[in-house]
């Protein structure tokens, strides 16, 4: 399996920068707890000169005072398909000027990245609020004699299906309705998708549809895991 650049950063300038990447995108610092569950978490502040870095707390006490006690942590993060990771030391739980808390840790000496992996995928959490956006494309004369007829069914709908995992390359979405199923064809090509994440911006892609197959859902309803290759991926920037 190739792999890509998996870059460890020694250099203090480097890891902050990519630590402002992550506070500009509001993005989510996750602590998996084996015993207890995950620990969610993001950048508040970044204080270079005193080397300090200043994250939310949440409200799940076990779990603050689990990440209080550890010696150390390793956070994850998922920012635009590229995974960072990096060792939080030394933790401890402060309370701002404004009454709320929060976790108060030096700046890492090394930080992991990811650079945008062609084939190895991040598996989302089972009730990840990130989401895939389809529109079913109209048949043309290469189209199955299926195809053609199943289409009127979806003609111009939107459909939101949820993420399974995710690569630079592409990401497989789970399909829960039977009666989609005939219609994700190998090969298919769609255009004008979305997906839209809590942690990202909006980012518009074009994919073909490369692998269908049986989905084990722990509630026994009908499931599917569509495979799809991306063919174009685009980043909406939304201003706030």
């Amino acid at each position: 399996m190739e792999k890509g650049d998996f870059s460890q950063l020694t250099h203090r300038a480097e890891i902050i920068e990519k630590l402002m990447q992550l506070k500009a995108a509001n993005c989510p610092l996750l602590v998996h707890f084996t015993d207890l569950g995950t620990l969610s978490t993001a950048i508040l502040e970044i204080d270079a000169e005193k080397g300090e870095l200043l994250l939310e707390c949440g409200d799940d006490n076990q779990l603050n005072q689990k990440l209080v006690r550890s010696l150390a942590v390793e956070f994850h993060a998922l920012l635009d398909f590229t995974k960072i990771s990096f060792t939080g030391k030394k933790i401890t739980q402060i309370t701002l000027d404004n009454g709320k808390s929060a976790f108060l840790l030096e700046i890492p000496k090394t930080l992991m990245w990811a650079n945008r992996r062609k084939y190895d995928r991040i598996t989302l959490p089972k009730r990840s609020e990130s989401f895939c956006e389809i529109v079913f494309p109209p048949p043309t004369v290469e189209s199955s004699k299926e195809y053609q007829a199943k289409y009127p069914l979806v003609a111009e709908k939107v459909f939101t299906f949820p993420l399974y995992d995710v690569s630079f390359s592409g990401c497989s979405i789970i399909n829960h309705d039977k009666t989609l199923s005939p219609l994700f064809m190998q090969k298919l090509t769609f255009k004008h998708c979305k997906i839209l994440s809590p942690v990202s911006n909006e980012i518009r892609i074009s994919f073909e549809l490369m692998t269908n197959r049986p989905f084990d859902s722990d509630e026994g309803e009908f499931g599917e895991l569509i495979g799809i290759r991306f063919l174009d991926v685009k980043r909406k920037l939304i201003l706030r």
